[in-house]
């Protein structure tokens, strides 16, 4: 999962078991679209909530990539 979002997007991360995409939204084990969830840590200065228009964004968006990844690998 980790090498094939990286290959989309340049911002992708390890934070222990789980996958950090754009410092914005984290995916945990076992890296299934249900396991993604907004990035508890955000960036220092941002504004932003768990329930902001971005971050429901970043998540609807990793997660279509996150299905596409487990269509494509069965």
């Amino acid at each position: 999962m980790f090498l094939h979002l990286s290959k989309t997007i340049d911002a992708v991360t390890w934070e222990d078991q789980n996958i950090i995409v754009m410092k914005n939204v984290t995916i945990s084990p076992p890296y299934k679209s249900d396991n993604c969830i907004p990035h508890e840590n955000a960036p220092l200065g941002s504004k932003r909530n768990s329930n902001s228009s971005k971050d429901l964004e970043a998540v609807a968006y990793i997660k279509q990539l996150v299905e596409k990844y487990w269509s494509d690998w069965k």
